[in-house]
């Protein structure tokens, strides 16, 4: 069961690319027809595999032979080690059964081993909950009580005959200290510090490394000291806290120096290390925003390991934010001229990392990845020369296939609505065009369209903060998964609404998931939040338009075959008024309304994957001509 649950989700991961192969829109049609069949047989196939035959082992593992254990252990690394058969949720799930067994059996090795990948699991799972709204709405802090307890084992090291265990301890005893590594509260900063200080020397025990000498103790070292300089972001936000700040240049320096006698530093460590110079004085800023600018100019844009990452997604933003930084905290006239230095910088920074961000597809991108580019464009949203429309919107369509072509779809269908709306009602679009008079009401229907639009395109850039979870394809979602996905919402309100281009369609976005008449539907709203009545009826074509693609696709969705346009419009009638707007279902008896819908549903859909396809067919071509260039 194991073997073929693995094989089907590796499977279901190479059908879900397009092909990199030169086809014609008939062969791509075909194509995506025949890889949406196979996808959804291995789909049902996995569902039935976990709901039969893997779940139920797992909640009877006790009564499993223990020579039949490391099978377990096995498959559920190659669900995290693998990224072409990467299934998290079970993944952990596995982990928590086995870690059950250790506990029953008395198995001290086995429990300290699956302490740690619960461990890893747990961080995973609140990592992904944490990210998947922007900050202040949905905070979360729980100590991993997983690494919790595997570190209390290393007073008791002497207890411990493996060296294997004793590695896992360790494992444990670096993880936690990522529990309190929370720049917006000092003291975890400093608990977060004290622990790594703590590790760094514990591990320094001659006795220790005498009785386990086939350890990287060294390797050790160098992990702890890089863990020990992320105190740096606190650090930049101004607080001054001069034992936090010596132990980071401490660290910084004895990362650059092992670097260095390897013959190679990474510029992410000349970084960590100039810039901890500078936040203990012993640079100006000047200086660091000159060292900044020597490694930016040395980056290749053809780099998409994580050095080339680091150097042409990272490095550019906090470039951006040192000029910020330091306008805040200079004098009158130094901040005036690095605020003209800034201004000549963003264009080109900007520029180049969204060129950058193109080939990513190419490259193997990761959703982390995409979640950490996102909150780059987020950052860089409030620069003069950039709007966060523009960066979300090339974002959604460079990073992210199925939902944008969701997204296109549903502003497709919401704007369809919106025309027929128009002609029959046209006074509930008076708030969103600002008039009153019908006729001129009227005039406007391109605009209100456009409105109406935008809205369809931007109401689920949430997901772009959840991608881990939105591109599980090989199964259903687990409920734990599906709490991941109801926050997409709230993430979009909250990037939405903090840029006056896009603060139209916020309220839509977090909307848009909520019954008409209040009663159920997700996600909570906010406590501050205040509905604005003008814009009621964006949310509710939306909710209408949003709901019309998802029911009906049969290629997105990898567990459904989709639902006829008929029957769909059997579940508005049953929604009228409760889930759906009654003036919205009332729109259905509208014959050129419908027509023009069928028309959207039964090509539109197939249009955009080609669309998606050749796009990526250019960008495939371009990023082979640049490496043929770059080898001549």
């Amino acid at each position: 069961m194991f073997e073929a649950y693995v094989h089907n989700t590796e499977q279901i991961e190479k059908l879900s690319f397009f092909p990199s192969r030169q086809m014609t829109k008939k062969q791509y049609v075909d194509f995506l027809h025949t890889n949406t069949q196979q996808i959804h047989k291995l789909c049902r196939e996995n569902i039935r595999i976990l709901s039969e035959e893997i779940l139920p082992t797992l909640e009877k593992i006790e009564q499993q032979p223990a020579e039949n254990i490391p099978e377990f252990v096995s498959f559920a690394q190659s669900l995290l080690s693998s990224s072409q058969s990467f299934d998290r949720e079970v993944n952990y799930r596995t982990h928590l059964a086995l870690l059950q067994y250790a506990r029953r059996l008395g198995d001290l090795d086995l429990l300290i081993q699956q302490l740690y990948y619960c461990g890893v699991g747990y961080y995973y799972y609140m990592r992904d909950r944490k990210s998947s709204v922007i900050e202040g709405q949905f905070t979360i802090y729980s100590e991993n009580e997983y690494f919790r307890e595997g570190a209390e084992w290393f007073p008791r090291w002497r207890e411990i005959s493996r060296p294997e265990t004793m590695d896992f301890i360790i494992r444990c005893c670096a993880n936690r200290a990522a529990d309190f590594n929370v720049s917006q509260h000092l003291s975890l900063a400093n608990k977060h510090s004290d622990i790594l200080t703590e590790i760094i020397e514990n591990i320094s025990d001659p006795e220790l490394r005498q009785c386990f000498p086939t350890l990287p103790w060294e390797q050790y070292l160098l992990i702890l000291h890089q863990n020990r300089t992320t105190g740096l972001g606190f650090v930049r936000e101004g607080v001054e806290n001069q034992q936090l700040i010596d132990r980071i240049v401490t660290s910084s320096e004895y990362v650059y120096n092992v670097q260095k006698q390897g013959g190679f530093v990474s510029p992410r460590w000349v970084y960590t290390l100039y810039t901890s110079y500078y936040h203990r004085g012993d640079i100006t800023i000047h200086q660091l925003l000159d060292r900044f600018q020597e490694l930016y100019s040395r980056r290749s844009v053809t780099d998409y390991s994580d050095n080339g990452i680091w150097e042409n997604v990272i490095l550019p933003a906090i470039i951006l934010e040192y000029y910020w930084l330091a306008t805040r905290r200079a004098n009158p006239e130094t901040a005036l001229s690095l605020q003209q230095s800034r201004r000549q910088a963003e264009p080109e920074l900007v520029n180049s990392l969204l060129e950058y961000t193109r080939a990513f597809s190419n490259a193997g991108c990761e959703p982390a990845l995409i979640r950490s580019i996102c909150d780059v464009l987020i950052s860089l949203s409030n620069l003069d020369n950039v709007t966060f429309k523009d960066l979300a919107l090339r974002l959604v369509m460079q990073r992210h296939a199925p939902t944008y072509i969701h997204s296109q779809m549903v502003a497709q269908i919401a704007a369809a609505f919106a025309e027929a709306l128009v002609r029959r009602q046209p006074e509930r679009f008076a708030g969103i065009v600002g008039v009153s008079d019908r006729k001129e009401i009227l005039s406007r229907t391109g605009e209100i369209c456009r409105t109406v639009r935008n809205a369809g395109l931007f109401h689920d850039i949430g997901k772009l903060m959840c991608l881990e979870t939105v591109t599980v394809y090989n199964r259903r979602l687990f409920d734990a998964e599906f709490e991941i996905i109801r926050n997409h919402p709230l993430g979009g309100y909250q990037m939405l609404s903090g840029d006056p281009a896009t603060e139209m369609y916020a309220q839509s976005a977090l909307m848009h998931h909520r019954f008409y008449d209040g009663s159920k539907g997700y996600p909570d709203l906010p406590e501050d939040f205040v509905r604005d009545p003008k814009l009621d009826v964006l949310t509710d074509l939306i909710t209408v338009a949003d709901s019309m693609d998802a029911a009906t696709d049969y290629i997105g969705r990898s567990y459904s075959d989709g639902i006829s346009f008929e029957k769909l419009v059997e579940e508005y009638q049953d929604g009228y008024d409760t889930r759906y707007a009654g003036y919205v279902v009332d729109l259905l008896d509208d014959p050129v309304l419908t027509e023009q819908l069928r028309k959207i549903l039964d090509s539109g859909r197939i249009e955009l994957y080609i669309e998606c396809y050749q796009r990526f067919q250019r960008e495939l071509e371009t990023h082979q001509k640049a490496d043929t260039g770059s080898q001549q």
